[in-house]
């Protein structure tokens, strides 16, 4: 798939209540087209492609007959924005009229320009962020129903290159108590001076996808005043197969935001295979799936410097990496490179799972490489770094400095206390 096809890359957002709704409905029809009653990815998605997943949950909905859902009012645009940039509101269900409720509580209207149907039953408009910095929370109104999502919007005053960019990972939110362990991550990051740009979550914020475990993430990522990009492990898949968390903050199982010179890639690395050696989680990914590839290949190729988020780790020595597709991924990134120079394109690959901190260069080497604070020489990119478990007490973050000339990282422990 090109990403020039307007379903190609997605941002990521928060929970709503109508997406919600939409979940809701999504299992039970999903549930009745040929789905495996286990912890994998429907089988309709992997024959889609996984990138296309939004036009099947539209699609299917209308042709079910249900009525037309608003499936996130905040999917389509990047969440960080300075007053003045345009971005993508996009939709299910008929045209919508849209606000936004900014950090002084008021509730504003947005104008929509040019709303089209892309014949997907996907509804797009164009939009300009507001002069007013902070957090905004963007409201749609369609199909007699009104659902607002809260943290839509970060506007920011300014882009910083290189960018401080905190990374989270596994919080498994439902074990014991590492909700609250993650909620002292989420105090340390709200305090710091300077303040991270934003937060990235590589995957598995809750233990076994249930709703309540959702809900206590999200808890506690709301009280977050950073911007942050969430992407979903293994463990945030349902029993059903439809990875519901994900439908609650992001329709497709990608996502794409841009932060001033820097781009953020995330790819769903999906559920692990069972290769009859692994009783458990610990295995290889079932993803990304070749539409996905072909995606960010034809992306690559405008050679905009990126970070690329993924659950499952392309290089660890311990256990688990993204899968069948790892080589073809490590050939991707390593080949990308700017005209007439030898940098990767790629800066940083981002991801989580294995519990343990690990840093790589683009080579796959770890020698030299410390997880408590160093740079990697431009060409040894990019930068790999697998974080460990912020839940697992004390806990503790990425702090990475990331950019067009830079490449940095450091471990940031948490109290003990």
């Amino acid at each position: 798939m090109s990403p020039s096809s307007p379903r190609a890359w997605r941002s990521t957002a928060s929970v709503t209540h109508g997406a919600s709704r939409v979940v809701a409905c999504l299992v039970v029809l999903a549930a009745a087209c040929g789905q495996q009653p286990d912890d994998y990815a429907p089988a309709a998605l992997r024959t889609l492609g996984l990138s296309q997943s939004l036009t099947y949950v539209a699609r299917t909905l209308v042709t079910a007959g249900a009525p037309p859902l608003i499936a996130h009012p905040r999917m389509g645009h990047a969440a960080i924005l300075r007053a003045g940039d345009p971005f993508e509101v996009a939709w299910v269900g008929p045209s919508a009229v849209a606000s936004l409720v900014g950090p002084d509580g008021v509730e504003r209207a947005l104008p929509l320009v040019n709303p089209i149907d892309d014949m997907d039953h996907v509804w797009r408009a164009q939009a300009v962020a507001p002069d007013l910095a902070g957090s905004h929370a963007l409201c749609l109104t369609a199909a007699q129903m009104h659902i607002c999502t809260k943290e839509a919007l970060h506007i920011v005053a300014e882009f910083h290159d290189p960018a401080l960019v905190a990374q989270v990972s596994d919080v498994h939110a439902g074990d014991g108590d590492s909700a609250a362990l993650f909620g002292k991550a989420v105090d340390d990051l709200n305090a710091r001076t300077p303040p991270p740009d934003l937060v990235v979550m590589t995957g598995d914020c809750a233990d076994t996808g249930t709703e309540a475990q959702r809900q206590a993430f999200l808890g506690e990522l709301e009280r977050l005043r950073l911007p942050s990009l969430v992407i979903t492990g293994n463990h945030d898949y349902d029993a059903l197969g439809v990875n519901g968390y994900l439908l609650d903050i992001n329709p497709e199982l990608e996502l794409t935001a841009r932060y001033g010179e820097l781009r953020f890639i995330a790819l769903s690395t999906g559920q692990d295979l069972d290769d009859g050696n692994h009783p458990g989680t610990i295995s290889e990914s079932d993803g990304p799936d070749p539409s996905e590839l072909d995606g960010l290949s034809a992306t690559l190729a405008d050679a905009v410097p990126t970070v690329l988020l993924l659950h499952h780790p392309l290089y660890n020595g311990l256990f688990g990496t993204v899968g069948p597709a790892r080589d073809e991924m490590l050939n991707l990134l390593n080949n990308f490179r700017e005209p007439n120079q030898p940098v990767s394109v790629v800066r940083a690959v981002l991801a989580g799972h294995t519990h343990y901190s690990a840093v790589f260069d683009g080579d796959g080497v770890a020698g030299g490489l410390s997880v408590t604070e160093g740079s990697l020489p431009q060409q040894r990119w990019p930068l790999h770094h697998t974080a460990s478990r912020v839940s697992r007490a004390p806990g503790g973050y990425a702090l990475l400095t990331l950019g067009t000339e830079v490449v940095q990282y450091r471990w940031v422990a948490l109290p003990s206390s």
